[in-house]
């Protein structure tokens, strides 16, 4: 179709797509959750995830009590492809997010709902950098939700678990 609005149809064509050369296989960070909303002593739960969560009312799991808790997850986000990257954060309550090991959210109170959001930061394709999200539940719903914007994109998604790695390895 050109700038007049004509058309024509062309013979075939061939397309190949070629990868990135990044190989995500990514299963979550180290999370630890914490029956308190200090993040002290031993973890009450530990377990392998990605960071997107609305528990409402409930606990997030076998011994973690529904209210007065905390968590942390730990490892590494890989990039998809080169560009600038930037991190939100969905919580109630507080947040606090280091991206390698710089505090880039920080919303460290009680409050309902709320997005935060990092500065932008730019990533090559296939680079891990560490990533910490400490997070607390006060008292009635709960949610904690790691996103993030890609290189062109127009907005916030999740992050996929196969970006998130325990290890640099």
């Amino acid at each position: 179709t050109d700038n007049s609005s004509a058309t024509t149809t062309s013979a075939a064509v061939s397309i190949t797509v070629t990868s990135s050369g990044v190989s995500s296989s990514g299963t979550g960070l180290n999370g630890a959750y914490y029956s308190n909303t200090n993040l002290i002593g031993s973890p009450s739960l530990q377990r392998v995830e990605a960071v997107f969560f609305d528990w409402g009312w409930d606990s997030p799991g076998p011994g973690v009590p529904a209210e007065a808790f905390s968590a942390r997850w730990t490892g590494y986000i890989e990039a998809t492809v080169a560009g600038t990257y930037q991190l939100q954060t969905n919580s109630d309550d507080g947040v606090r997010v280091y991206l390698n090991n710089q505090l880039v959210i920080n919303n460290w109170t009680e409050h309902g709902p709320t997005l935060d959001t990092s500065a932008t930061f730019n990533m090559t394709a296939g680079q891990r950098i560490p990533v910490t999200v400490e997070y607390f539940e006060s008292w009635a719903g709960a949610v904690m939700q790691l996103l993030w914007k890609t290189p062109g994109a127009s907005g916030f998604t999740a992050i996929p678990k196969v970006q998130l790695y325990t290890t640099n390895n």
